[in-house]
């Protein structure tokens, strides 16, 4: 049986509207393609999460452990914030915050 994901895939749904009013589609889904290659030896399961310029699959994402799906997601994020502060300084990140803090157990 798989772990709820819903809470992650309405989060990175709101951070993907949000990121691609500035930043666009196509560069949107070059940088969550990347993110998710620097995670993926770590957490396998993310890279199931299928990315084009229309947003995020979750259709084929296949976890079991509840503890693995939110570390994946919080490497996930800190690796998206990471060069989201390289691109833009704070300026996506001050927009993305509240997002930010749903993964964290903060909001």
């Amino acid at each position: 049986m798989n772990v709820d994901v819903k809470s992650y895939k309405e989060t990175l749904e709101q951070i993907w509207d949000k990121v691609v009013t500035v930043l666009g589609p196509m560069t949107t889904a070059v940088i969550l393609k990347k993110v998710i290659y620097k995670s993926q030896d770590k957490y396998y399961f993310l890279n199931q999460l299928k990315i084009n310029e229309e947003g995020i699959n979750f259709d084929s994402l296949k976890i079991k452990n509840k503890e693995e799906l939110q570390q994946g997601f919080e490497s996930l994020i800190n690796n998206l914030c990471d060069i989201l502060t390289n691109l833009t300084g704070d300026v996506l990140i001050k927009q993305i915050k509240g997002e930010i803090n749903k993964v964290y157990g903060g909001g």
